[in-house]
């Protein structure tokens, strides 16, 4: 329904439909044929899943320059060969991995549970042990407040309103207190 209202219904003037039917929108329809799975099924799946996904090589390639645009005579062909060599994602694919934890988690048992818990463990071990390249954020001073001093409340007109700081007074010997 939302695909028809995007595309602009049956005139499909609007976003066309090649770019509404994209991975994520693929992935939503796996994702609705898991639900009905049962545990075991989806702990297969997602083995299966994160198998696949550490067996495939990195993508990236070094950049072919002798391919460039400015040796093309036409830039429309260009882009027709870029689409044409994507390859569109159908909808029996297999969710992702984390998609299948967020099911499983909904999954009452012990089996789930458990499941759960060895992937977290996992996943935390195998961010420990990855080198982090972001640095420390160094804390703020706290300021210090003192003992005569009282916190700041909240006036009726929603602003911060300080209670006037006490004044020492003199006693009746004329001593400060």
């Amino acid at each position: 329904l939302l695909k028809i209202y995007f595309n602009g219904g049956q005139d499909g003037d609007a976003v066309p439909i090649e770019k509404l039917e994209n991975a994520k929108y693929h992935e939503l329809l796996a994702i609705n044929s898991s639900y009905d799975k049962d545990t075991d099924a989806l702990i297969q799946a997602y083995t299966a899943a994160t198998q696949a996904q550490n067996e495939t090589p990195p993508k990236g390639k070094a950049a072919d320059r002798s391919k460039s645009v400015y040796q093309s005579r036409n830039l429309g062909t260009i882009k027709g060969k870029r689409t044409a060599k994507r390859p569109r994602p159908t909808p029996q694919d297999l969710p992702q991995g984390e998609a299948l934890l967020r099911i499983l988690r909904m999954h009452p048992g012990n089996a789930a549970k458990n499941f759960l818990r060895l992937q977290f463990e996992l996943k935390d071990q195998a961010n420990i042990d990855k080198p982090t390249t972001t640095l420390p954020v160094p804390s703020l001073p706290v300021p210090r407040m003192n003992m005569n001093m009282e916190a700041p409340q909240m006036g009726a007109d929603g602003q911060w309103v300080r209670s006037p700081t006490p004044t020492k007074s003199l006693s009746s010997t004329g001593e400060r207190q």
